[in-house]
């Protein structure tokens, strides 16, 4: 018993901070998410070969999780798929799992010491999205430096893509809402200042800037705007900027105390399929919160402007004072 939990704390010591999270596992068990990822690899192979007269397509698998996207291609039509991979541990295990659905001579996996091995330019990539921030890193695949950063590297990388490269989701939505806690979660604020007595305003300094993933399902809490679009990201465009800030104008549709910006976002897989993180929806993906380092009252026509923005690896969001509603200047 005692060896146990031995080789248990030396395992646990030596966890690997971009090993998958969570809520990567929370999405692997999620058959809705997995089997829309599904129809539209296959759609799109399908669709590839016959533009191509039967020419073998090509499936570049750069996302986050245990390779099955690699899998779900190489049964779908595709006759070459290639898988990168985070870590060499990363790149070892999911070689296990991949022999272990004896598709080892499809599927050829790589950790980051090595370019991508692909017999011709990917027709096809496929990112799993497995962080509730979207841009976030993530534990396994090239999201491990970031979404946008992933694919620009895929986009740049010589012979990696053909020029008409299909990218699995094809677009990606963020919306955002400001929120009130029944209670305030205390693991959440970054608040901190007299405790037991003592001043500790000055270790605010440390504050992350970015939001904390959470499962708006499990708080009790209560809209105080209706959501509003963010940040818009098309990747098909081969010039998708990886910085972008945008000031927002939240109206108050319910009176309250906002502790709290909410956010999480909409996969477009392709024209007709989507997958969506609201917390309404009762999927695999979580939300994120940007608590607010002070509460803010609020009231009904109020506007609480938010400031926006992204870097290449995480969405931060910023809430000034609330404005009155404008006055009608003919009154």
């Amino acid at each position: 018993r005692h060896l146990k939990m031995e080789a248990h704390l030396q395992s646990f010591a030596q966890h690997d901070p971009l090993a998958p999270s969570r809520t990567c596992f929370g999405m692997l068990n999620d058959t809705k998410r997995n089997s829309k990822f599904a129809a539209v690899l296959g759609k799109t192979i399908a669709k590839k070969k016959q533009s191509r007269g039967g020419v073998p397509v090509q499936v570049l698998d750069a996302g986050g999780g245990a390779g099955l996207m690699a899998m779900i291609a190489a049964t779908s039509g595709a006759t070459n798929v290639a898988r990168c991979s985070a870590t060499a541990e990363a790149a070892m295990v999911q070689r296990r799992v991949i022999e272990a659905n004896g598709l080892q001579d499809q599927i050829t996996v790589t950790d980051p010491t090595v370019p991508p091995v692909v017999e011709s330019p990917a027709d096809v990539v496929v990112l799993n999205v497995t962080t509730p921030d979207l841009l976030q890193p993530s534990g396994n695949g090239l999201l491990c430096s970031g979404l946008l950063p992933a694919i620009n590297r895929c986009r740049s990388h010589p012979g990696l893509v053909s020029p008409d490269v299909t990218v699995i989701p094809s677009k990606a939505t963020v919306f955002a809402a400001a929120i009130e806690c029944f209670p305030q979660p205390r693991d959440l604020t970054t608040q901190v200042e007299m405790v037991s007595g003592f001043n500790l305003s000055a270790f605010g300094r440390f504050r992350s800037p970015f939001a904390e993933p959470v499962r708006l399902s499990q708080l009790k809490f209560r809209w105080l705007t209706n959501p509003v679009e963010v940040f818009e990201f098309d990747f098909a465009d081969a010039h998708q900027k990886e910085r972008a800030t945008k000031d927002l104008q939240l109206e108050v549709t319910a009176s309250g105390t906002c502790h709290a910006v909410a956010f999480w976002y909409q996969l477009a897989l392709d024209a007709e399929t989507s997958v969506s993180g609201h917390p309404a929806d009762n999927g695999s993906a979580a939300q994120c919160l940007q608590m607010l380092h002070t509460p803010v009252d609020v009231a009904v026509s109020q506007t609480v402007t938010v400031s926006a923005a992204h870097t290449a690896t995480g969405i931060s969001m910023l809430v000034t004072e609330p404005r009155p509603p404008p006055r009608d200047l003919a009154t």
